[in-house]
């Protein structure tokens, strides 16, 4: 009973647990002995303003850590520690240290900073930390983590705590499961679409790298982006179109209200898996562009022969970007209409990138699309201007073998049209 009172007042106050427990043996004293240890620390707490009957500092859950918070209460079990590294800045000499907390429900970052980045060699995989008005910044993947600062209360390994982390078959979840905000998530998958690697420049002038994939399973699709290091498994082509590949420990927000799973920093993904997975993706047949009739939804593979510069909208408080092409695949052409991330796909840049984008750029970026070969798949409509294909599938490299494939294919069909087979 006693520890358990020294260590609230210690968590409430910010005090160490030892100044707690001298400042009670003190109190005893002083009154002759005539309390007990659990009554001298009553009064200790109630002298110093706090009514240890209705104060109750609650856990925040991990998975409902969000950047746009100032500050966290978490309790969570070590999972990986990360020894001390020096840094410069502005002439100013520092250095911090990490370690990853988890609890049921997801993990997050822990930074210490300066003399606390000591402490993480009093700190091992499987303790238990508890951290009281940490600091919660958005790192550069968009991440949440948390600071200790001087505000920041710290324990390791409280008294009678213990955390269930959730194993990778408890973390592994379907993409129609995935919301945002949702982090430490598994996703079992087939690659059904890979799109070309980009670079970029963060704000500080460092330049990074980043890669969009369509990965599905049985319960749906949705888009995968992976960042830095990990877009070489895919210019190794260690990751190729038709792969089944696990993510894990991935965090999962929406982009144009559907989700996107990310591997940050702390994820990874597994490749090279020999299983096979059936992906709810609708396939349709390839027609010729003179073909198509209002209403259809339909596969086409034309050649690009204008494109428009593109402009921005809003629509339900929320900003869009729209991009419109002229398509021809020998028998007409037909106006390509690109919304949202099928307009990031082709111009192969974020919409942030394509609002801030000059008209040389766009003209440098048309001319490489201009003539190119791509396969599309989408809603056709009949307007006052001729037809035009609402794009929600769109593939700016289509696989060669693939290709063959469905020429034998209409071929063979043609044959036996044509002679009765």
């Amino acid at each position: 009973m006693i520890e358990d009172l020294i260590s609230k007042i210690s968590e409430i106050s910010g005090l160490s647990e030892e100044e707690i427990r001298e400042r009670v043996k003190k109190k005893k004293e002083e009154l002759g002995g005539l309390i007990t240890e659990e009554g001298a620390a009553y009064i200790v707490a109630s002298e110093m303003g706090i009514d240890l009957l209705r104060y109750e500092i609650k856990d925040d859950k991990i998975c409902d850590i969000v950047p746009t918070m100032t500050t966290a209460n978490i309790t969570g079990k070590v999972i990986f520690t990360f020894k001390p590294k020096e840094f410069e800045s502005r002439g100013i000499k520092g250095k911090f240290a990490s370690v990853i907390v988890a609890d049921e429900t997801g993990k997050i970052r822990v930074v210490l900073w300066n003399k606390d980045a000591e402490l993480v060699y009093q700190i091992k995989e499987g303790d238990i930390l508890r951290i009281r008005n940490g600091l919660v910044k958005e790192n550069r993947f968009g991440e949440p983590e948390i600071h200790v600062t001087q505000n920041t209360r710290l324990i390791i390994n409280p008294k009678g705590v213990n955390i269930n982390v959730k194993t990778p078959e408890e973390r592994l979840r379907k993409i129609a499961e995935l919301k945002e905000p949702m982090q430490s998530v598994d996703v079992l998958c087939k690659v059904v679409r890979i799109f070309e690697p980009r670079e970029f420049v963060r704000e500080d002038g460092s330049k990074g790298k980043v890669v969009n994939l369509f990965v599905g399973d049985e319960t749906g699709i949705a888009r995968l982006v992976l960042w830095n290091e990990d877009v070489s498994l895919v210019e190794t082509e260690k990751i190729k179109e038709g792969d089944v590949i696990k993510v894990v420990r991935g965090y999962v927000r929406l982009r144009f209200n559907e989700p996107e799973i990310n591997v940050g920093r702390f994820g990874k993904v597994i490749f090279g898996l020999k299983e096979d997975i059936e992906v709810k993706y609708e396939k349709y047949d390839r027609k010729s562009i003179e073909e198509l009739k209002d209403g259809d939804t339909a596969e086409i593979k034309a050649a690009v022969v204008d494109l428009f510069e593109p402009k921005t909208f809003e629509k339900d408080g929320k900003k869009g970007i729209v991009i419109n092409a002229v398509l021809d695949d020998g028998s007409a052409c037909i106006r390509g209409v690109f919304y949202n991330k099928m307009a990031e796909i082709i111009l192969n840049k974020n919409m942030e990138e394509i609002e801030g984008m000059s008209t040389e750029e766009f003209v440098g970026i048309k001319n490489n699309l201009l003539g190119k070969e791509i396969v599309v798949v989408g809603l056709i409509r009949e307007t006052e201007f001729g037809k035009e294909i609402l794009v929600n599938d769109l593939n700016l490299n289509p696989n060669v073998k693939e290709e063959i494939r469905k020429l034998l294919k209409i071929a063979k069909t043609i044959v036996g049209e044509r002679y009765g087979d």
